[in-house]
């Protein structure tokens, strides 16, 4: 044997040796931990979501009779969804008040007091209210508005109320975690008065889970007064109580009556239930799909959180006790499904990873492979020779 085929294949054994160890570092570093997630509570809870507002009602966590409509309350698209904090933005926009005419001020605290702390206090059970007020001298429209020659005045069409919130110049944009509704007077310049919604009697309109506008053609007076307010503001009460899922609610709270307040608590409770639900079986059908898709610790707990809180909201004994649960379940199951590690995954598969690889791991196996079966080939002729010789 010559010195020049042992070094080869040294050479050889040692790259082997490379791959060979290489292999158990590889798999350690890429290895995708999936923790396993309790989908028999999930399918048990879905298999009892029908019938379970029967049971909220009756408080026995019973199916007991089906209930009207499966069990699941009929859902306004407007209602913002559930949170315990929410922020009151209201905003006096002027739309140009440079060429005059502009709202310079506005007695907003007695509007606030007459108006919507009332239904704030209905609603106290529910939620924690923080109010913001704000005045804008500059606010313009993204769209034109038409003259309506034989109604002498101007007017917004229907289908152009979806783009009549300018958030980006009205500065209304925000990256707080905090729900928010806004509510918006808005005073057209001089030059688009009086200014209407084509169609309509009423000058305000709701932007589903976002607030509400009401349109505001002012006197000549650059100071607004508690009455002037009374009627844009009993307008911003109305429509706060449709955005919280409260149709019926007056400004007033006689007519806010304990069966109003326990019927939301049942809706706010079902309607967080089913989002719970709905995030927990998106996990399911992601990680199913998915096969490297990491299922941490972290999201096993949440997810485990979750259905705890679930069961919770069954053993409360009171509303209040059973929105707190569901809330929370609703907040842990939202917390699983975002998770930044799952959600990372879904834009980098394992044919990402084998396209970055194999452009440099081909080229070597190529070599390693046709110097081994050269070196194979060398070794077993020298051992013919050897043979012939002896």
């Amino acid at each position: 044997m010559t010195s020049e085929g042992k070094t080869t294949r040294s050479i050889l054994l040692s790259h082997w040796l490379i791959v060979l160890l290489g292999i158990p570092i590889w798999y350690f570093t890429t290895y995708v931990p999936r923790h396993s997630l309790p989908s028999e509570r999930v399918e048990a809870w879905n298999t009892r979501r029908p019938c379970f507002l029967n049971a909220l009602e009756r408080k026995d966590g019973g199916c007991g009779a089906e209930t009207t409509n499966g069990g699941n309350p009929a859902k306004d698209r407007r209602v913002l969804p559930y949170s315990k904090d929410v922020e009151l933005v209201f905003s006096l926009l002027n739309e140009d008040s440079s060429v005059g005419g502009g709202i310079m001020d506005w007695d907003v605290n007695l509007a606030l007091r007459d108006q919507i702390l009332p239904v704030l206090s209905a609603l106290e059970p529910l939620h924690n209210f923080s109010i913001e007020t704000q005045i804008s001298y500059y606010a313009p429209l993204s769209i034109q508005p038409i003259f309506d020659q034989e109604e002498q005045n101007w007017m917004v069409e229907e289908e152009d109320l979806k783009a009549f919130v300018n958030s980006a110049e009205w500065n209304l944009a925000s990256t707080s975690a905090t729900s928010k509704l806004h509510f918006i007077l808005f005073a057209p310049s001089p030059r688009h008065r009086p200014l209407t919604i084509k169609g309509r009697k009423a000058s305000s309109f709701i932007t589903p889970q976002w607030g509400g506008v009401a349109l505001y053609n002012p006197p000549s007076s650059a100071t607004l007064s508690p009455s002037d307010l009374a009627h844009p503001f009993s307008l911003f009460a109305s429509q706060l109580s449709i955005l919280l899922g409260v149709p019926s609610l007056s400004s007033s709270t006689s007519m806010f009556s304990s069966v109003h307040l326990s019927s939301l608590l049942r809706d706010r409770t079902y309607e967080n239930i089913d989002s719970s639900l709905v995030a927990l079986q998106g996990v399911l059908d992601l990680t199913r799909r998915i096969t490297n898709m990491p299922i941490s610790i972290e999201v096993q707990a949440d997810f485990t959180s979750a259905l705890d809180a679930l069961d919770n909201v069954m053993k409360a004994t009171t509303e209040k006790e059973q929105l707190k649960f569901s809330a929370e379940a609703r907040e842990v199951a939202n917390r699983a499904f975002f998770n930044p590690k799952m959600v990372s995954m879904l834009y980098f598969p394992d044919e990402h990873k084998y396209a970055v690889i194999t452009p440099f791991l081909g080229p070597l196996a190529t070599y390693l492979l046709a110097a081994t079966f050269k070196a194979v080939k060398a070794w077993r002729k020298e051992k013919k020779e050897k043979i012939k010789i002896e």
